[in-house]
């Protein structure tokens, strides 16, 4: 698995300042020409395949979670958070390919990620 070490890493303070002043600076960019920045937090495979490894730990879909959606809130950000939707589902392993972890969700997953999207917008209208 190519990503382990990537995921198994900490996340430092500086990343997560450097976090908070690229949403900051994005928002900024945007609000200057009228639009609105939303931030869509999307859970990852291994939230669901195995939580309970001490590895899991350092994603930030456990660790860090809380601040990163703290850190868009602050900004003023609309935030969007699908990991409710997916952990509302039956069985949220089958929403990625073959139940196998990677970066994308397979069209189940893609529609749950869309429709917890679209209305979430509408509720912010």
């Amino acid at each position: 698995w190519s990503n382990s070490q990537r995921i198994c890493e900490e996340i430092t303070d500086e990343t997560l300042i450097l976090f908070g002043r690229i949403i900051a600076d994005a928002n900024q960019f945007v609000s200057s020409w009228g639009g609105d920045l939303v931030f869509v937090y999307l859970p990852t495979w291994m939230r669901y395949h195995d939580p309970d490894n001490s590895c899991n730990m350092g994603l930030t879909d456990f660790k860090y979670r809380d601040e990163v959606l703290s850190i868009a809130g602050d900004t003023g950000l609309t935030i969007i958070d699908v990991t409710q939707a997916f952990d509302a589902h039956q069985d949220p392993l089958s929403l990625w390919p073959f139940r196998i972890g990677g970066q994308h969700y397979n069209a189940d997953g893609y529609k749950i990620v869309a429709d917890t999207v679209l209305h979430s917008l509408e509720m912010h209208k």
